[in-house]
């Protein structure tokens, strides 16, 4: 469960996702649900928007359809209407606007440039992925391996802290030859040292 929750963490999943699973997550298998992780899914939106935005780089702009009037009046005995006199003018027509070649082919070189980079940053983020789940796992692993190493330290010190012979060097040890604790001379030996330094 703590492999599972440090992997979680560092690839970003929630991590009562991952509680469902029983068996401990093999290195290959976090390595394997790295390439699932939301940063990278967010870096292949970012390559798809750019391939996206690249098609639109060397076409020319949609036309457009114009509609207008002009000097249309709005007081006097003609007010509110078109065919009273001859000054108003109604226009109706399509419009296309011609972009230079050259800075059509310009604006596409830069998209395509543009998708490159998008790409270049999604496989960064993947190899920034796999390694901070590598990491997570190998400290994780290693973690648990000595924290068992430990235990089985302190349980085999624990029998020999509790014989007969333990108990009375711990007894004699904590005395000195004037009969006080060995903590209270370490407490008057540090006022000193402190007393010199101050």
């Amino acid at each position: 469960m703590k492999m599972m929750w440090a992997v979680a963490c560092a690839v970003g999943t929630p991590v009562w996702a991952t509680t469902a699973f029983a068996a401990p997550l093999t290195y290959d298998a976090a390595l394997k649900r790295a390439g699932d992780a939301p940063s990278l899914r967010g870096r292949d939106a970012s390559v798809a928007a750019a391939l996206s935005s690249a098609i639109a780089a060397d076409r020319l702009p949609d036309p457009t359809l114009d509609f207008g009037i002009k000097d249309f009046p709005v007081t006097g005995a003609d007010a509110g209407t078109l065919n009273r006199d001859n000054f108003t003018m109604r226009t109706i027509g399509i419009s296309q606007q011609f972009t230079n070649p050259a800075k059509r082919h310009a604006r596409a070189a830069m998209a395509a440039a543009g998708i490159g980079v998008a790409d270049a940053d999604r496989m960064i983020e993947a190899r920034s992925v796999r390694l901070e789940t590598a990491v997570a796992w190998i400290d994780l692993y290693y973690g648990q391996k000595r924290l068992a190493l430990l235990k089985s330290l302190d349980a085999s010190l624990d029998d020999l802290q509790k014989s007969p012979t333990a108990l009375c060097c711990r007894y004699y040890a904590t005395r000195t030859v004037t009969g006080v604790p060995i903590s209270e001379n370490r407490l008057r030996i540090a006022a000193r040292i402190l007393s010199s330094v101050i």
